[in-house]
């Protein structure tokens, strides 16, 4: 089966939030339609990711999930998980047994592994380690990574920033595995209170 329901069981069995499986590429609007429409599919297919950044509220987790469907309805697999509890897991290993495993497992292995809300006030330094994990393996095996973020990678890992090791090894990747798309748009939470 091809139609609507197939990619909403499709986007359910990904992980993506109830909130956001509408999300359609047709519902971005500007560049980020034209990125999605056209260089989205192929991107993906070459190991490389996007990196989407922007403020709070401007609509990075539909446009993410919105890329997600897109390459779903492609017949790509896609695994979504959201950083904290990616990363609470990740960092309880071996107290959490299956949870962990399973973190561990889709953080490995998705064929493209969406990342949703990277980089919120926590605990950096570990977080970076972790996602240094993670973009390595699938840097090396060619896995694109979708992330979205407040911030813009150069702003987290780039030159200038005195990041030792391993968030200066992460800025080298994303040269290759990582297109950033900034967004411009303000909250759309607010504007629709």
């Amino acid at each position: 089966m091809t139609g609507p329901d197939n990619l909403d069981q499709r986007m359910t069995d990904a992980g993506i939030p109830p909130r956001f499986r509408s999300a359609r590429v047709a519902d971005l609007t500007g560049p980020l339609e034209a990125f999605a429409r056209c260089h989205l599919h192929d991107k993906a297919r070459e190991g490389v990711g996007v990196w989407l950044f922007g403020a709070y509220g401007c609509g990075k987790t539909h446009a993410l999930a919105a890329f997600a469907a897109h390459l779903l309805q492609a017949g790509l697999r896609v695994e979504w998980a959201d950083w904290f509890w990616l990363f609470r897991a990740l960092r309880s290993l071996g107290d959490y047994g299956a949870t962990a495993a399973q973190a561990l497992q889709v953080s490995r292995t998705a064929p493209i592994l969406f990342l949703d809300d990277f980089g919120k006030p926590g605990d950096v330094q570990r977080e970076t380690a972790l996602l240094f994990e993670i973009v390595n393996h699938r840097y090396n095996h060619r896995l694109p990574t979708f992330f979205s973020c407040n911030a813009g990678p150069d702003q987290l890992f780039g030159p200038g920033r005195g990041n030792p090791d391993p968030a200066g090894a992460i800025w080298d990747r994303f040269g290759e595995c990582v297109e950033a798309v900034g967004m411009k748009e303000t909250s759309r939470r607010r504007a629709a209170a």
